[in-house]
């Protein structure tokens, strides 16, 4: 905000600030389908960040189909050469409360909260916490939510913490949300059932 800006001022006179109008954070794949699920992002892609990889959803109706596909695509990251370094497993809620709390290792890693995490662990944290920060690999997990606002904002801000790979493992029941918002974003209309 400008405020922050001004007091930012005024402890380090002479600071440069500016606005960044690119999208200069993820991959052109990861900022297209940012647009698509979550709408305007308000900044511009540039042609020279690199194309990436496509953005991979797994949708699951049960809690162990959920820690099934995370394992999955943590063993996946791991035979393609990831470091569990480049890793971070973000939730809309506290891990404690929900499926994947029992969950401490996965693909043979340790798993540990992003403030302890250590080298050789996957970092896990709420998409709340990790706001502003990033990571190479972000996996969106549990995204459980019908509600199209709390969507947008969970979906925004989990998305865009992804610099070059992105996995989004969201229930059955999200799914249909996700389908309209891509539909609409797109411009297009759905056929009537």
């Amino acid at each position: 905000s400008t405020r922050r800006r001004e007091e930012v001022s005024t402890w380090f006179p002479g600071i440069a600030s500016f606005s960044v109008s690119w999208n200069c954070r993820n991959t052109r794949l990861i900022a297209k389908q940012i647009e698509l699920v979550a709408g305007s992002c308000g900044s511009r892609i540039s042609d020279r960040q690199p194309e990436g990889q496509t953005v991979e959803y797994f949708y699951h109706s049960t809690d162990k189909e959920l820690v099934t596909h995370l394992e999955n695509v943590v063993a996946t990251l791991r035979r393609q050469g990831y470091k569990p370094e480049d890793i971070i497993i973000l939730s809309p809620t506290r891990f404690e409360a929900g499926p994947l709390g029992p969950v401490t290792r996965i693909a043979r890693w340790p798993v540990s909260d992003f403030e302890q995490a250590q080298p050789g662990e996957i970092a896990k944290s709420t998409i709340h916490a990790f706001k502003g920060l990033e990571r190479s690999v972000v996996i969106l997990a549990n995204i459980d939510t019908i509600d199209a606002d709390e969507a947008d904002n969970i979906l925004y801000v989990g998305m865009s913490r992804a610099r070059t790979r992105l996995f989004l493992l969201c229930s059955t029941t999200t799914r249909a949300l996700i389908d309209a918002r891509v539909i609409s974003n797109m411009g297009w209309t759905a056929a009537p059932a």
